[in-house]
Parts: C-alpha cells; structure tokens; sequence
C-alpha cells in the first residue's frame, strides 16, 4: 500500500477587522489581523511592516502582537480622518510561523506577498437636526452561526463622546 502525505496549509490571515470595503469605521478603531496558527516566538513587527495611509500619508502608529501571536494589531497614534477611504499594507518578508513554515500573507496558497485591506472611515459631514443612536460594538467579531460567518458583538454600558467639529 501506498499512502499520500499531504502538505500542511500555509499559515494565512482568518479574518481583519475592520474587514475589506467595509465603511462608517469609526476614526478610532484599531485594524486587527487573526491569523490561524502562531507566529514565530522571535517575530519582530513595526511601522514599516505593517501601516495605514491615504493619499500618500502614513498614518502615525504602532503594532502590536498578542501574547499568543495569533493576533497583530495595528493601533493608530491620531485619529483617522473622516470621509476617508484609508489603505491598510502588511508586508513581512520572511514571516515564519510557529512551526516554521513561511507564512501566505495575501492568501494566495504562495508564502510571502503582501495583504491589503481597504475601508472607508465614517462621514463628520454635520447634519442639522440629527441626533446619535443606535449600537456600539466590539472592534472584533465574534463567530456566528457557522464557521465562516462572523457578526458584530454589542457592547453594553458604553460612554459615548463626540469630538470634532466645534
């Protein structure tokens, strides 16, 4: 008898928040990337690895693994500006997992190359008459009804502070 071996999958990005094209994010959130297995324990990131920018400017910000390197967020130092259709760029050439193996950043089944998430931020347009109200939700989804489907998570007791505009 024979047996075939098959090769383990590349260590891919499961999931960012916020997520490809999605838009009304508000000017503080923070971009997440989950991937689905650890990171190499000597993984070292920076501004210049992963970085938001519009219209030619990188936005001033810092990045941060999780303690189980499965979570690399990208935390900005200034509000992103309204109305803004903002670019997110993680490049990490030579980025290994926890096993080793290079990692596939831009999901393409190859190691290496670079993902890009775009996402319009929410308008400060002013709008006579109008008040805020609605649900303020976690910055990471939780799983829904399946594995693949994922949905917001409201957050209760939340302080909500306008700024901007005087």
């Amino acid at each position: 008898r024979f047996f075939r071996l098959s090769t383990a999958a590349l260590t891919h990005i499961t999931q960012t928040s916020p997520v490809h094209g999605e838009t009304g994010v508000s000017v503080n959130r923070e971009t997440i990337f989950h991937f689905d297995y650890a990171l190499a324990a000597n993984t070292v990131l920076s501004s210049s690895n992963l970085h938001a920018e519009f219209a030619g400017h990188r936005y001033l910000s810092r990045v941060e693994l999780s303690s189980d390197r499965r979570t690399v967020t990208l935390f900005y130092l200034e509000p992103l500006p309204g109305s803004t259709r903002v670019r997110v760029t993680f490049d990490a050439p030579g980025l290994t997992d926890e096993y080793g193996r290079p990692v596939d950043l831009d999901g393409d089944g190859q190691a290496g190359g670079v993902a890009q998430l775009e996402f319009e931020t929410m308008s400060l347009t002013p709008l006579a008459g109008t008040a805020i109200m609605g649900t303020v939700f976690a910055s990471e989804q939780v799983a829904g009804t399946n594995a693949t489907d994922f949905v917001n998570r409201p957050l209760a007791d939340v302080t909500i502070t306008v700024d901007g505009m005087e």
